[in-house]
């Protein structure tokens, strides 16, 4: 996010969400194209209502650079679907959302502890949630971390790994060492130039 604050870097990410997103006043960027599948004309027209839907509840039509440049800054994007619990049947009611330093999914694996445990273990089987802390996951205190169900969080991630750790990386993780570097030759020129500044003022008074 530090680096998206660069001033050339962030005229490029400005680039590419205009080349990724295309839209204006008069239409959506997104449309579903039901044209291969075989089903009843009747059957895609539900799913084009049910995919207007959600687009309206995501307001896509206005928020799509916003949500695209999200995605592209944090690699990861997350929703929290929201659904009357006394009618689940209605569908989602809205959708929130979530920032991706604050929750992370967790794959919990039950081992055996016993030989008779062991034999009849399915090494298939793990339990999948989300925890969240509104404080950041790096905060230790573990009372305010929230436990979600798997199937309320809609989430997509860059699909860039760590080669060290099981993490999502950022597409803009590619250039923190150039950025770097530029800004290390940006502060030598001011030095250096400052330092010729100073040499010139001092021969000049010396020939004075």
């Amino acid at each position: 996010r530090e680096l998206g604050m660069d001033t050339e870097l962030e005229s490029a990410i400005e680039d590419i969400l205009h080349e990724a997103i295309v839209s204006d006043q008069n239409d959506s960027p997104v449309h579903v194209n039901l044209d291969n599948l075989e089903v009843s004309e009747s059957v895609k027209e539900m799913i084009r209502t049910e995919f207007d839907y959600i687009k309206n509840l995501f307001g896509f039509d206005s928020k799509a650079h916003e949500m695209f440049r999200r995605w592209y800054i944090d690699g990861r994007l997350y929703y929290h679907k929201v659904i009357n619990l006394d009618a689940p049947q209605e569908g989602i009611k809205e959708v929130r959302y979530i920032d991706p330093s604050k929750i992370k999914k967790v794959r919990q694996i039950n081992k055996p502890k016993t030989a008779d445990e062991f034999m009849k273990y399915d090494f298939g089987s793990s339990e999948e949630y989300f925890i969240y802390n509104p404080k950041g996951l790096n905060n230790t205190y573990a009372n305010s971390v929230i436990k979600i169900a798997k199937d309320a969080i809609t989430y997509i991630t860059s699909g860039i790994l760590h080669m060290n750790r099981n993490i999502e990386l950022s597409y803009l993780h590619k250039v923190i060492i150039t950025i770097n570097q530029i800004r290390l030759l940006e502060d030598t020129v001011v030095f250096y130039r400052m330092t010729c500044v100073s040499e010139t003022q001092r021969l000049t008074l010396y020939k004075d």
